[in-house]
């Protein structure tokens, strides 16, 4: 049958409309017929109600407004037609209030009895529909929320991560964010440049030698790698274990293994930075220590400087002197007297020139020194 799952309850204490309802629906709908609201309660606290009921209004004993009442606190959903020769607005108004959809006059035309008939069911189809898409929708926007919620431990630990300094406070607010917003478990090793490793438990403390054994093996399975209740996260520099992973919720272990990784990702770039960092400042302390140390070294090679052109100028001077009162008893011409105190006046300015020299020398490595300390200094960009 067509319309197999639309049931049709008739309560009707007149046999001739019980029959010809019988002959004008039965052949296309599942229907049951009963002389009473009594027997029709009855049949609803045996075994459900139906999708549609045509209800008498005037009957002996319960009437059909209160058959009406009773069904309709049943079933929400139900499609209930009253079936009565009395259709003024007073008695619609009474069948509203019991909870009725509709109203067919009395004598039934056949026709119109069917039409109602389809009306129901197509009204019980759309609500069913509605329903459905509502419940949809409420899954849709629980999933929504609860994605944002996860989503949010990502981003709140990426703004955390900011505040680690050290390897070990990574690694403890990696396992601190995983616990506290997802009530999960984990295990987490940070491998480092020289080869050593650090591992630690759920709890932030030194792992066992059995959990790190386990370690071992894990970080040499592929980038993901689930087994149980278990999931592996490997990175270059670390990985994570998780232990107590959901297996009975395979759409939030689809959220957690996409969140997870997030976290692993953003763990392993601060994880560099934390290093390039500490390296940057272990270089940092090493210039100013050369610096330190060639400005010390530059202001005794001045000292030095200063004391050797003084002890240069004085014995220039006095060899200058020396030189020309010996020509005086060499019996020189006056052009050679001329041209020695030429070239001894050479040489003087000679010497003085090399004197500027270095000067200028000593100045620009002090420049050079005056520059890396204050680039030293500079706050970073």
């Amino acid at each position: 049958m067509e319309n197999a799952d639309f049931t049709i309850w008739a309560i009707d204490d007149d046999p001739l409309q019980r029959m010809f309802i019988q002959d004008e629906l039965g052949g296309d709908w599942p229907l049951r017929l009963f002389a009473s609201g009594e027997e029709a309660l009855a049949a609803l606290n045996d075994g459900g109600g139906p999708e549609m009921a045509l209800c008498d209004v005037i009957m002996p004993g319960m009437d059909g407004f209160t058959v009406c009442r009773e069904l309709r606190a049943a079933d929400g959903q139900m499609q209930i037609v009253f079936l009565s020769s009395n259709t003024g607005n007073e008695a619609k108004l009474t069948g509203l209030d019991a909870g009725c959809d509709d109203f067919l006059g009395k004598p039934i035309d056949g026709e119109e009895l069917r039409y109602k008939v389809q009306l129901a069911q197509r009204a019980r189809r759309q609500k069913q529909q509605l329903t459905a898409e509502i419940a949809s929708a409420r899954t849709l926007a629980f999933d929504v929320m609860t994605n944002a919620g996860e989503l949010g431990t990502v981003l709140e630990f990426m703004r955390r991560t900011q505040d680690c300094v050290s390897e070990t406070m990574l690694a403890r607010q990696v396992l601190e964010s995983i616990r506290s917003g997802y009530g999960l478990i984990a295990s987490l090793r940070l491998r480092r440049p020289d080869y050593s490793v650090l591992d630690l438990d759920a709890d932030g403390e030194v792992c066992s030698p059995l959990a790190s054994s386990i370690l071992d093996n894990m970080q040499a399975m592929e980038r993901i790698f689930t087994f149980r209740n278990r999931m592996c996260i490997n990175y270059p520099d670390l990985t994570l274990l998780l232990h107590n992973m959901p297996e009975d919720d395979p759409d939030r272990i689809g959220r957690l293994r996409d969140h997870l990784a997030l976290i692993a990702d953003a763990a392993e770039r601060r994880l560099q930075n934390i290093r390039n960092e500490a390296l940057l400042q272990r270089q940092t302390q090493v210039l100013g220590v050369s610096v330190r140390e060639m400005s010390e070294a530059l202001a005794a090679l001045e000292s030095q400087h200063a004391r050797a052109n003084a002890e240069i100028s004085e014995q220039v001077l006095e060899f200058c002197g020396r030189v020309q009162q010996l020509a005086i008893g060499f019996g020189l011409t006056d052009e050679q007297e001329y041209k020695l105190d030429q070239a001894v006046g050479e040489f003087g300015d000679t010497i003085r020139h090399l004197d500027l020299m270095q000067a200028g020398i000593d100045r620009q490595l002090q420049n050079t020194l005056q520059r890396l300390r204050e680039l030293m200094q500079a706050p970073p960009a």
